[in-house]
């Protein structure tokens, strides 16, 4: 599967609003990459939570998550519940 990033390429100001212009670049990383690194993070420093993976209980608190999101750096736009999904397809990759 092939990742995408989105990067801000530059902004100007229209009167009082602004606009913005991105770019999309390919990047190396991978969902299988993700995959990886939180299988070892889980592994090493969260045990607690790899002890819950294994008991497939997915019904954690939202601190939780809020780990697992800093970690792998995912940033939801306006609704955590699309980031919460996003990670629980993640574990049950796992």
């Amino acid at each position: 599967m092939k990742t995408f990033l989105l990067r801000q390429k530059s902004r100007r100001r229209l009167g009082d609003k602004e606009e913005f212009l991105y770019s999309i670049e390919e990047t190396e990383s991978s969902i299988d990459d993700m995959i990886t690194s939180l299988r070892n993070f889980l592994l090493e420093k969260e045990k607690s939570l790899s002890e819950s993976i294994r008991n497939k209980d997915l019904a954690w608190s939202k601190n939780e998550y809020e780990i697992i999101r800093k970690f792998l750096g995912i940033n939801p736009g306006e609704i955590q519940e699309e980031a919460i999904g996003f990670i629980r397809k993640l574990l049950s990759k796992l």
